[in-house]
């Protein structure tokens, strides 16, 4: 069977924090008491005395990330991982948090929009949102430049400019948000191959009056790199984002705070060291005045936090009293620290209290208790083990074959439990044909797949008594067509038949096949669409063209569910079983199928710069068509320089 495919590589990372004033600590006020506190951060001022910097009332983070692309762009395999880290970091540092995943551009949209309402009803509240996904950059008439993110219905903008521009959202419009919403510090960071900056730098150090700071409004950027600098899915400037504040990396006067302008420092210093000067972020300000004054402070993990002293007597304050079961998980109240389990915390302010206890091992357990003046309140928490397994089960027909795990050493049992990870299974019986296959097993899963073995004569890779040279077969899930390519030895590589030969294709050395069958055309969009229910194609023409744009792996995940929905074995064809089925069962053909190119090929000089329809040329010696041009074809062995050597 034959996959045609190109790769291609989308990056964008899309961070944005909002925030009133200044901070980033796991604690949430008390709202719904009369006597909650609010949270503010001393400093000191030139004659010795201790001033407050008002806090925020509560923390809440929007992330959202995007991989499963529907309309053109390629799959990203790491944004919506990524999110989900942010929202656990987040979620452990205090935070509510909505995590969106794959959006639409109505749901990207109205997920962003929903911040200008939660700061009408709380402009006290910090807000954090952070994207993950696909980004864009277009160039206006009058040469500036300006970038997009990309949801997951937003078509490719060289097929349809329009349609993207009114799905795609803009650095604009997200500029605008940041303006409307009525926080008075707005930070955004994007880790992206992103162009047409708002802001101007800020080269400047980090100011250590940090009162003024918090008092001014600001709308500051941080960028991973300009344009031309490729930012890899696996985001390093992620993770130097996220210890540069929860770790306090940023620190650099080593007060207990983390503003704006430290992280952009360091941000710019780690990131080009990590990448070894492969991307190269920029930090600055957004250009109004009346925007550009303060600085976002973040109070790391650690700092120093102090609340103004309210007058509230004794009587109108409970009491906690919280187990765990095992002991000695670490107990956190309003999303701060209160030490081992078990453990009693006083002077609780009457509400409603969000409890957390984590112990390295065992999953993280909530939950949400009132808390009554004068009053103690027990709470106890049953952890569960954090299930690392999974369960593998494999149902054979016939019932009798072997099954092994290739790739680890205990024997396979049915249900055997098993880290989660790739695992190769192979399947044997003698007279029958061997089926492997890799599955992934995720992390507490019962994972069960069917293998039905087929009897060796009624299989390609025997030899081809009994059948004749261009006989077919019809796959009933896709319909591909498949032709028999007899057995037999041949010529492998350039030689005198030929021409403009590579040093990789040298010296001509004679390899012998089994039979085979060999798709008859190329894998087209209709039939990956079946399987996948995706088309990344990028000429995305109609059902009958070929699918490109698909990498090995997504080639080998088509292959494995192929084989699952039809209880076959099919595989891609070695280089050896490729080139031998190209030249008609390897005669001395130049092209695959004869001498004259435009008779059997679609190429540079007679395609018009895309591919066409499967099946249009006319076929080689076998009946096998498109060998040779229309898109580039994939084999399942490695390539190596020297190995015809």
């Amino acid at each position: 069977m034959e996959i045609f495919m190109k790769s291609l590589r989308g990056c964008f990372l899309f961070v944005m924090v909002l925030a009133v004033a200044a901070g980033m600590y796991a604690i949430v006020a008390d709202d719904s008491s009369a006597y909650a506190r609010r949270i503010k951060v001393q400093t000191r001022a030139p004659d010795g005395s201790r001033r407050y910097i008002p806090f925020y009332s509560g923390y809440y983070a929007l992330v959202i990330g995007v991989s499963d692309y529907s309309n053109g762009w390629p799959p990203l395999p790491n944004p919506v991982r990524d999110a989900r880290y942010v929202a656990k970091a987040l979620k452990e540092l205090g935070f509510e948090v909505r995590l969106v995943t794959n959006p639409d551009s109505r749901e990207l949209r109205k997920a962003l929009s929903s911040l200008v309402s939660l700061a009408e009803k709380d402009p006290d509240k910090a807000i954090f949102v952070y994207f993950a996904g696909h980004g864009h950059t277009i160039t206006k008439a009058d040469g500036k430049k300006l970038g997009y993110i990309v949801p997951t219905d937003a078509p490719d903008p060289t097929k349809d400019l329009t349609g993207f521009l009114t799905s795609a959202v803009s650095m604009r419009e997200i500029e605008e948000l940041s303006s409307v919403i009525r926080s008075r510090h707005v930070l955004m960071a994007f880790d992206s191959c992103f162009s047409g900056s708002i802001f101007r730098a800020s080269p400047g150090l980090p100011s250590k009056y940090i009162r003024e700071q918090a008092a001014r409004p600001v709308r500051a950027f941080i960028t991973a790199g300009n344009e031309n600098e490729e930012v890899p899915d696996e985001s390093v400037f992620k993770t130097v984002l996220v210890q540069g504040i929860v770790d306090r990396y940023a620190d650099r006067n080593h007060d207990g705070y983390v503003t704006g302008d430290e992280l952009g420092l360091y941000v710019k210093e780690e990131v080009v060291n990590y990448t070894e000067g492969a991307q190269h972020p920029q930090y600055g300000r957004i250009r109004n005045p009346d925007l550009d004054k303060g600085d976002f402070i973040f109070v790391a993990g650690g700092s120093t936090v102090y609340q103004e002293p309210s007058v509230i007597p004794e009587s109108a304050t409970g009491t906690l009293m919280v187990e765990t079961s095992p002991s000695g998980a670490v107990v956190y109240v309003q999303g701060r620290n209160k030490g081992r389990s078990p453990v009693t915390i006083r002077d609780i302010s009457p509400g409603q209290v969000d409890i957390e206890a984590r112990l390295s091992g065992y999953n993280t357990e909530r939950k949400r208790v009132t808390v009554r003046a004068g009053r103690t309140t027990r709470v106890k928490f049953f952890l569960d083990r954090v299930d690392t397994k999974g369960r593998l089960y494999v149902n054979v027909e016939p019932s009798d074959a072997r099954v092994r795990i290739l790739n680890i050493v205990p024997r396979y049992y049915d249900g055997i439990e098993l880290e989660a990870g790739r695992y190769h299974i192979e399947v044997s019986r003698s007279g029958y044909q061997t089926h492997d296959e890799w599955v992934e097993l995720g992390q507490g899963e019962d994972l069960e797949i069917q293998v039905r073995l087929e009897p060796v004569n009624r299989r390609h890779t025997v030899s081809a008594s009994g059948r004749p040279s261009g006989a077919t077969w019809t796959e009933p899930v896709t319909g591909m067509e498949f032709v028999w390519v007899p057995g037999g030895c041949f010529e492998m590589g350039c030689g005198s038949w030929t021409s403009d030969c590579h040093n990789d294709e040298k010296p001509v050395h004679t390899v012998c096949v089994d039979g085979f069958y060999m798709g008859k055309y190329e894998v087209t969009q209709g039939q990956w669409k079946k399987i996948m229910h995706s088309n990344p194609s990028r000429f995305n023409r109609g059902d009958n063209y070929p699918v490109e744009m698909v990498s090995w792996n997504d080639v080998q995940e088509f292959i494995r569910r192929l084989n699952r929905l039809s209880g076959m074995h099919f595989r891609l064809p070695t280089e050896a079983e490729w080139e031998y089925a190209c030249r008609s069962g390897g005669k001395k053909e130049k092209y695959c199928g004869g001498s004259d190119v435009d008779q059997v090929a679609w190429y540079d000089d007679n395609s018009g710069g895309h591919t066409h329809p499967v099946g249009t040329k006319a076929p080689n010696g076998l009946g096998i068509y498109d060998m040779s041009g229309n898109v580039w074809e994939w084999c399942q062995d490695w390539y190596s320089s020297s190995y015809y050597s």
